[in-house]
């Protein structure tokens, strides 16, 4: 593995902005097998690298050691065959896709999977001398998964429920969700969890908040709200 960290460039990797990541399998001569996450693309087509010895962790599962490489360019970062001379072996494609960085910071990269059904969270951080991998994914709920019910009222019967001093109008149907106010962020979430990972279906990223800060009242801070997401269709 290569020993020159490039990584103090990374604030090429802008935040709240869709980068590539590709993650190949390398059963290297020397080197053993392992996997190379690849972070980047962009206007310099260049990604940032790094040797996972033991692979991507799971949500749960402890840090794994991620060793910086050099910069790879996209013909080395999306290559698969058979390699020669250094680093020697099989590489192939694990995975291919597009993630969310959602913070770059000194010895820091969060980014969210975006290209698959059931995203998932993690952090790249410096520690020593190492960087260590992180899944930070949610894996509980906030708070009891019941789904509150509204009971349907005949329409003769609904100026007997509401005050005249009031204006009312007619719900918008959208998709029941949980809104958890944090220090200087909003985390969206369903009622519901995922049947097939058992994990909360979030809904921070796909509404545009993943790493969109903004100054949370203190008094507020870890409250839970109730809430309703829809989508309105503009035209171009």
């Amino acid at each position: 593995m290569a020993t020159r960290d490039d990584t103090r460039h990374l604030s090429r990797l802008r935040p709240r902005q869709l980068q590539e990541y590709v993650l190949q399998e390398h059963k290297a001569q020397r080197a053993g097998h392992h996997y190379d996450l690849r972070l980047g693309g962009g206007p310099r087509d260049t990604f940032f690298s790094w040797a996972l010895p033991k692979g991507m962790p799971r949500p749960g599962e402890r840090p794994r050691l991620a060793v910086p490489t050099p910069l790879h360019t996209r013909q080395a970062a999306t290559y698969k065959g058979r390699l020669s001379g250094y680093g020697a072996g099989e590489v192939d494609i694990a995975k291919r896709g597009q993630v969310m960085v959602t913070e770059v910071g000194p010895g820091l990269v969060s980014f969210t999977i975006a290209s698959e059904r059931y995203p998932e969270r993690f952090q790249l951080r410096k520690h020593n001398n190492n960087w260590l991998l992180i899944n930070t994914t949610p894996r509980a709920a906030w708070v009891s998964d019941q789904k509150v019910r509204y009971v349907k009222v005949p329409a003769e019967k609904v100026d007997q429920l509401f005050d005249p001093k009031f204006a009312v109008q007619a719900k918008i149907d959208g998709a029941a969700a949980w809104l958890r106010l944090l220090k200087d962020e909003v985390e969206v979430a369903s009622y519901r969890v995922s049947a097939q990972t058992g994990r909360p279906i979030v809904h921070t990223e796909r509404m545009g908040l993943a790493g969109l800060k903004a100054p949370i009242p203190a008094h507020l801070q870890g409250s839970v709200l109730r809430g309703e997401i829809y989508a309105e269709k503009r035209d171009a």
